[in-house]
């Protein structure tokens, strides 16, 4: 631990020696003096906060900022620290440095705790934050029990509750839906961005003769062709036979692929058996299978469907499988100590923990689908978006070519669009650590509110979101 309490000291060019005397002062100071040589791993979670404050301490800063964790756990640790800090500095928070003693900002949401650790206590308004009130907390250092029963305790925590009232109410609903409705407008407005700067630098590039025309058209050309194909159904009739291809290859694979994914997450006799079975196909190029598949099939739609169903199964089966085997063990014990049955064990712990890696799978195998169907087309030229692309090279219709793959480039980018949908529609935690503004219940979607009921149902046996 002595060298985690110098880092910041020699990052900064503290001579060795300094140091070497400053650090052992620092672990003392938090208690921590017979831990010098200890890792990290060998610490509880307390003692590794305790060497945290010791290393910021060792830097002797100016002011020293603490926040209260949102966690329970993490909350019973930080307030200790700064209250040790507190002590050992010679100051309370909020004072003025002075003899080496350390100005502490504490950010908290508990009112028993400002006023227990504070000097001053700045109440802040809902966002944009700004100070609303300031009080002084005129209290010697005692025991927070001892301090709770001092009737000046009571009247301070009776104001900062009423200059909070208003706040609370407006820091959950303000502008939340508008916010959030803005936020996703911003978004697809970004993700515009870049597919259309290209193009334009595209199009200035064959306007000013940078490109050649004959083999990079122009993109407003591009388009022309692109529009004159949906005119004659050339396009469209293409764009139906690839996707019904891809789609029945993809349902054929995609769910057996997740059942055997789970049955080898959860069963390690399974998982042995087929493992090595799996590991060894999955590298294998699977343009590479269409002479073999083609012997064995003909080289009819079936040989077609079956590139893409192999394509598709090793990348669901083996995120699935991964899903599974990163639940804790402690989840399915607790299932088991409920009586759980194998079924439940399925439904209630290994499903929804693992649900955020089986869509992930399903999106990777949606794009390498994709990718596959349309090389197969080219291999087989049989109709499709492939043999457009493959005809047209044959009498050199580059314009034609290009249309095919933006048509190839709207699909891919379609499916990550749906499966993103599907992902907040199925995951709505995942949704709320990543949009921290909260619908009101009235707007939530059926299909969101069935599923987030039925996650809540099962929660305390799967596995918590990250």
């Amino acid at each position: 631990m002595h060298a985690n309490v110098e880092y910041g000291l020699r990052v900064r060019g503290v001579p060795y020696r300094e140091a070497q005397t400053r650090s052992p002062r620092m672990l003392r100071t938090v208690g921590l003096s017979g831990y010098a040589e200890a890792y990290p791993y060998q610490l509880s979670g307390g003692m590794r906060q305790r060497v945290a404050l010791a290393r910021a301490l060792a830097n002797d800063p100016e002011v020293l900022l603490a926040r209260r964790s949102r966690s329970a756990r993490s909350a019973r640790r930080t307030a200790p620290c700064c209250r040790m800090s507190c002590s050992t500095s010679g100051t309370r928070p909020g004072t003025a440095r002075a003899a080496g003693a350390q100005t502490i900002l504490f950010v908290t949401h508990s009112i028993d705790e400002a006023l227990v650790l504070g000097d001053r206590v700045l109440v802040m308004t809902a966002a944009p934050g700004r100070i609303k009130a300031e009080i002084r907390a005129p209290f010697a250092r005692r025991a927070a029990h001892e301090l709770k029963r001092d009737p000046v305790f009571g009247e301070l925590s009776y104001q900062m509750q009423e200059a909070l009232r208003d706040e609370v109410g407006a820091a959950s609903l303000k502008n939340c839906a508008g916010k959030d409705e803005a936020t996703t407008m911003k978004n697809r407005a970004l993700n515009l961005i870049s597919p259309v700067a290209f193009l334009v630098i595209w199009e200035l590039l064959v306007a000013l003769g940078a490109l050649d025309r004959r083999f990079f058209p122009a993109p407003s050309e591009t388009l022309a062709r692109l529009l004159e194909l949906l005119q004659n159904g050339e396009l469209t009739t293409a764009t139906v036979i690839t996707l019904r291809r891809m789609a029945v290859g993809f349902v054929l694979a995609a769910v057996p692929a997740v059942v055997i994914g789970l049955l080898m997450g959860a069963n390690r006799m399974a998982r042995i058996i087929l493992g090595p079975l799996i590991t060894a196909l999955y590298p294998v190029p699977k343009i590479a299978l269409v002479p073999m598949v083609v012997i064995l099939l003909g080289i009819g739609e079936t040989s077609k469907v079956a590139i893409v169903a192999i394509s598709v199964f090793f990348l669901v089966v083996i995120h699935t499988m991964a899903g599974v085997l990163n639940v804790e063990q402690r989840y399915f014990d607790i299932a088991r100590n409920n009586g759980a049955r194998p079924w439940d064990l399925l439904t209630t712990v290994a499903i929804p923990a693992s649900l955020p890696n089986i869509l992930t799978g399903i999106n990777l195998a949606l794009g390498f689908a994709l990718t596959v169907i349309v090389g197969t087309e080219l291999l087989l030229p049989q109709g499709g978006l492939g043999a457009l692309i493959w005809k047209s090279y044959n009498v050199y219709d580059i314009p034609t070519i290009f249309a095919g793959l933006i048509v190839v480039a709207l699909l891919g980018w379609a499916f990550t669009v749906i499966m993103g949908e599907v992902e907040r529609q199925l995951l709505p935690w995942r949704v709320a650590d990543a949009a921290p503004a909260r619908r009101r219940l009235q707007d939530e979607p059926r299909l969101r509110r069935f599923v987030r009921t039925w996650w809540l149902a099962v929660r305390p046996l799967a596995s918590q979101p990250a």
